[in-house]
């Protein structure tokens, strides 16, 4: 049986949908969504003048408090050694992957060879 014929059956022995009664004496309301009113030109211009200039007092701000921070050697040095440790397994893993590639098309090629010979 076709996917059609079933969604038909399965239509067909589905009860109906309830019917609200609807009252005459007062006119259906319209249903309030939250449109958002579009920005003109000189407001969007205005918004992002303002959210820049936040965002650069605030890099300031934390460029200042980063300056009177010292960092860690310690800490440098341990992220320093987990780089060049992923660093090394991404170029084993690349490694790997370029000699399947490699042994895959020469499997390919033997084998559309000895297809085409016989």
């Amino acid at each position: 049986m076709s996917s059609a014929a079933l969604a038909k059956k399965r239509r067909a022995n589905a009860p109906p949908p309830p019917i609200e009664p609807r009252s005459q004496s007062s006119p259906p309301t319209p249903p309030t969504t939250t449109q958002p009113v579009g920005l003109t030109l000189p407001q969007v211009i205005a918004l992002v003048d303002t959210r820049l200039t936040t965002l650069e007092t605030f890099m300031k701000n934390s460029d200042s408090n980063q300056s009177s921070q010292e960092i860690n050697p310690e800490i440098f040095d341990d992220y320093e050694s987990r780089f060049q440790m992923l660093a090394t397994e991404i170029t084993e893993m690349k490694d790997i992957v370029l000699k399947l590639q490699t042994f895959t098309m020469e499997v390919n090629k033997r084998l559309l060879e000895k297809n085409t010979l016989v």
